[in-house]
Formats: structure tokens, C-alpha cells, sequence
């Protein structure tokens, strides 16, 4: 049974693969080489349908088809200042559309902007599919649904930031605060659009990665992060604050173990540290978002060992800058599989299964029936399940 619950991802992954890899070869030496193709299209319509039809994928994923199916305004606390969100549930819900249809939009907002800002590096592209599944953002994505849709858009919008767009992405901050409140939290960083190349700073920034991995499990530091409750509060995280005191008190302790799912991630995290400098050599002149988008990643990588691994709470405001480190995991992959040599490919084959072995412990965990809160793990449909 496990094996078959680890082929489903390795499904969706190989579909997706596929797509992208016929896109890509489609389009070489062509003038529509940075066109959205039907493979494309494909590749974003075979997200969207296992997103559509799913059931308990990702925490909050019944929630989110409650809301769509009773009219729910808010998951979680209500907040009316957030319009457009509580407008899209109620047209749902009020006309009588299947609520499949509004878990379809929503992971079609997500794909779509993932898709169009890397569609001019479609031999990237290819190799997403294989870090969406194999580590947890496809969970990631499928879980803090709303606040997702907004994650996915910044990545979008960061060519405005590095353009220096402002009205573009002031509408953007608009838009995405009247869906999730919490998305003021972006607006900072529009002014960090010159990082310069801290990506060839290699022995740094393994020596700054390091330095939040060790600080971040020393007890005295965990103790002091609860000083930021009432920050995470005012931006919109109030109703994750009883989490905090759980995490606080010790009682939520063997989540904060560095196991295998971690372990799975430092590696991750270490490799495009490590090969910042040939990554940044090898794509900065055919993307100029490259720097920006290897800066995010690796600052989610810092931070998540620094406070994210502590609490579920801590990671809420992290989920802006996840989709960076996926997306330069998916650099790295077409680097180490393009570089001659037994030496690389060695090394891609190693980063591929401690990638899967992140998705494979949180399977293993959730067929012990003891522990049903990795339910949300396995693959599932609305067939032969009733939504509440």
C-alpha cells in the first residue's frame, strides 16, 4: 500500500514531466519558444483537476471545500475587510456550483503564474514536477490554499519589483490584501530588488545556513520568539496563536526533532547554497529575475531552520518566499543533469531521492493509523468521500 500511495506522486510528477519536456522540445529553435502551447495548457489543466477532485490533501482542504459548498465566508477566523476572498466564496456557494469547481479556480490561480513567469525558461520548467511532488509543496500549496494563491502571484510579481514597476505592484498588494490580510507583509520587499550576487558568496552564506541551523534549536532562542506573538497577530495570524503556545510549552516537541523530513530539507537547502555561484554563472544572463529569486529561496531556507521549524505559525509568514526554493531546487536539477560527468549526475540522482524521501516518511506516518494528523498526506478523491 505505501508503495502504491509514493507511485500516485510519482504519477502526477511523470505527467507533468512529460508535458513540460514536449513543450520544451516543441518550441526549440523556434519563434514561439516563449509561447503558452497546449502543453502548456495541459500541464496547467492536469494541476488543476488532481487539485479539483481532491479530498483531505493538505490540512485545511476540506475546510476550503466547506466554504465552497456552504457559503463559510473566512477559513478560520472571519474577517470582512477581506472582500474579494469572501465575495469568491459566496459565488460559489450562493449559485449552486459544484464546490469542485471553486477548488479547481484556486489551483488555477496558483499553477498560472508559476507558469507564465517561467514559461521563457521552459527547460526549468520540466524539472519542477519532480521537487512539487517529491518534497511537500504540492501539500504546501494544497494546504494554506488562499495565502498560496498570493505566494504564487509574488513570484510573478517579482519581475515588477526587479523592473521597478510600483504602480504594478501596488495593485498587486491590493488585490492580494483583500484575499489574505497578511499579504501587507510583502510590500518591504519591493525595496529589496538590488541583492547582487550573494549567491557567489559561497563560504558566507553556508556559514549564515549553518548559523540558523544551530541557533534556531538552542532553548533560549525558541523561549524569545514568543515575544513575536503579538506581531504575528497584527498581520493577520491571530487565529494560529493558540499553535504558539503549544509549541512553547514543549508539548509539541517531537515536531520540532530534526528527523528525516528535515534532514531532507537542509540537504535541499545546502545544495543551491553550495552551487549558488555556478547557478547564478550559468542563468543570470538568461534571467534577469535570477538573483532575486535565488536571495528568496535561500532566506527561506535561513529562516525556516531559524524560527519555521519551531512553530506551524512561524512558517504561515514564510509560505510567501517557498515557491523561490522550488524553483531553484529545479535549477540545480537541470544543472547537475546537464553538467558532464558521473560525478553530477550522481549528485542529481541523490538530490532526487532526498527529495522523495520527504514525501515517503510523511506517507509512512500517515498509514499508522495512530497517526491520523498525517492523514492529509495521501492522495485522495471526492469519489466515495461526502464533503460536511
Amino acid at each position: 500500500m505505501f508503495v502504491f500511495e509514493v507511485l500516485i506522486y510519482a504519477f502526477f510528477a511523470w505527467v507533468m514531466y512529460g508535458l513540460a519536456r514536449k513543450s520544451y522540445i516543441r518550441t526549440l529553435n523556434t519563434n514561439r519558444q516563449y509561447k503558452m502551447d497546449r502543453y502548456l495548457w495541459m500541464f496547467i489543466g492536469f494541476y488543476v483537476l488532481i487539485c479539483a477532485v481532491r479530498y483531505g490533501v493538505g490540512v485545511d482542504s476540506i475546510k476550503y471545500a466547506s466554504a465552497f459548498k456552504h457559503g463559510e465566508k473566512y477559513i478560520g477566523k472571519q474577517n470582512e475587510g477581506e472582500f474579494i476572498w469572501n465575495g469568491f466564496i459566496s459565488i460559489i456557494a450562493e449559485n449552486g456550483i459544484h464546490f469542485t469547481v471553486g477548488m479547481a479556480i484556486c489551483a488555477f490561480l496558483q499553477i498560472l503564474p508559476i507558469v507564465l513567469i517561467l514559461r521563457t525558461q521552459k527547460h526549468v520548467l520540466r524539472y519542477l514536477p519532480i521537487v512539487l511532488f517529491g518534497s511537500m509543496y504540492f501539500l504546501i500549496l494544497n494546504n494554506g490554499v488562499r495565502q498560496m494563491i498570493v505566494a504564487c502571484w509574488f513570484l510573478y510579481a517579482t519581475k515588477w519589483i526587479v523592473e521597478r514597476k510600483i504602480l504594478n505592484y501596488i495593485f498587486f498588494i491590493l488585490i492580494s490584501h483583500y484575499i489574505h490580510s497578511s499579504s501587507i507583509v510583502l510590500v518591504p520587499l519591493y525595496f529589496l530588488y538590488n541583492v547582487g550576487e550573494l549567491s557567489s558568496k559561497r563560504k558566507l552564506c553556508i556559514s549564515i545556513l549553518l548559523a540558523c541551523l544551530v541557533i534556531g534549536v538552542v532553548p533560549q532562542f525558541q523561549l524569545s520568539i514568543g515575544r513575536f506573538e503579538d506581531i504575528m497577530e497584527m498581520i493577520g495570524y491571530d487565529s494560529y496563536t493558540d499553535r504558539m503556545a503549544e509549541a512553547l510549552l514543549g508539548e509539541n516537541e517531537n515536531k520540532q526533532a530534526f528527523g528525516l523530513q528535515k534532514m531532507s530539507y537542509f540537504i535541499s537547502f545546502f545544495a543551491i547554497t553550495y552551487f549558488g555561484k555556478e547557478l547564478n554563472e550559468t542563468y543570470k544572463y538568461e534571467n534577469k529575475y535570477f538573483n532575486i529569486w535565488w536571495f528568496y529561496g535561500f532566506c527561506y531556507g535561513c529562516l525556516y531552520f531559524l524560527i519555521g521549524g519551531r512553530s506551524y505559525l512561524f512558517q504561515r509568514p514564510l509560505m510567501y518566499i517557498v515557491l523561490f526554493s522550488m524553483i531553484m531546487i529545479s535549477y540545480l536539477l537541470k544543472y547537475l543533469k546537464h553538467k558532464a560527468g558521473i560525478q553530477s549526475d550522481i549528485m542529481s540522482k541523490f538530490l532526487i531521492v532526498s527529495m522523495w524521501l520527504s514525501i515517503s516518511w510523511q506517507i509512512i506516518k500517515a498509514m499508522d493509523l495512530r497517526k491520523s494528523e498525517t492523514e492529509t498526506v495521501t492522495y485522495k478523491t471526492i469519489i466515495n468521500h461526502d464533503i460536511k
